[in-house]
């Protein structure tokens, strides 16, 4: 029942272990085929066929909206940068429409009506 561990050097337990045969696996999960002159049949070409296409079909469709996703990204980035250009534009045409007035002598010199 209780096996019995023997203390013994490190060298010879390494010998020990180097000495002996690794186990082999009872149990694996690759059958092997029973008949090697095996042929597939039409029918199993057209199974093959078809479930490799609808993985490929599967991939695109996701691929496509990982794409969509980024390009919307992409676009409220630009969106936003645009509107704070447009602010920071809007501020500045503010400063300087009393310089403007005083160069130019007209009142209305906002180019880019608010909304």
């Amino acid at each position: 029942m209780w096996t019995t561990i023997r203390v013994c050097r490190p060298h010879k337990l390494l010998h020990k272990l180097n000495s002996t045969p690794p186990k082999r696996a009872l149990y694996s999960p690759f059958t092997p085929n029973p008949n090697p002159n095996y042929n597939p049949t039409p029918h199993d070409w057209f199974n093959f066929t078809t479930s490799c296409l609808n993985c490929v079909i599967i991939f695109s469709i996701l691929w496509g909206m990982e794409s969509q996703q980024q390009k919307n990204q992409a676009i409220q980035d630009m969106n936003l940068k645009i509107d704070e250009i447009c602010v920071a534009y809007r501020l500045l045409e503010k400063r300087c429409a009393p310089l403007t007035r005083h160069l130019t002598g007209k009142q209305n010199t906002n180019l880019l009506q608010s909304k």
